[in-house]
């Protein structure tokens, strides 16, 4: 028995032994696996991580892109609204100036055409009398127009009895007409 005592526990040990190595090299195995999975997906969940690390930061840049080209869009529309302004508030003060220039102006006309009208007033009873004065000479010319003819003759036939009279010898001591 002393044999039986002894070997039993060794066999006991040895079986325990062997049944503990299988069950080791399985648990080692199945750790091994569970820790290459856990790896995998560290690696995995890093990689994921990583990925939506360069994705945000490619969205962050993205939308800091966009937000940068709106406020550079808006900032243009507001500059080109700010001209656009500018340039209204320009023109409406073109135009009220030129308004008041050329108000200035109507005013002077307005005042040139009261002279006008004053002078005319003046004038048109001056030029109604030249026009008579027109009338009576143009008239008057073409009734003395036959006359001229006759005054010419008059003058021919004066001027040749003159000359006659200067031809003539003086008569010598020729009473007066009147009787003295």
């Amino acid at each position: 028995m002393k044999k039986a005592c002894l070997i039993a526990p060794l066999a006991a040990l040895a079986l325990f032994g062997g049944l503990y190595a299988a069950y080791s090299i399985r648990r080692d195995a199945t750790v091994a696996t569970q820790q290459a999975q856990a790896a995998a997906a560290r690696r995995d969940k890093a990689e994921r991580d990583q990925a939506a690390l360069v994705a945000s930061r490619e969205a962050a840049a993205t939308a800091a892109a966009e937000r940068q080209r709106v406020r550079l869009a808006r900032e243009q529309q507001e500059a080109a609204q700010k001209d656009a302004l500018a340039a209204a508030e320009q023109r409406r003060t073109h135009a009220f100036e030129h308004e008041r220039k050329l108000r200035s102006q109507i005013d002077r006309r307005r005042a040139d055409v009261a002279r006008a009208t004053e002078s005319l007033a003046v004038l048109t009873p001056r030029q109604q009398e030249l026009a008579a004065e027109s009338a009576f000479l143009t008239d008057y010319l073409q009734r003395a127009d036959p006359n001229r003819e006759a005054y010419y003759r008059l003058l021919e036939n004066l001027e040749a009895a003159d000359k006659l009279a200067a031809a003539a010898p003086a008569p010598a001591n020729h009473p007066k007409p009147g009787g003295q």
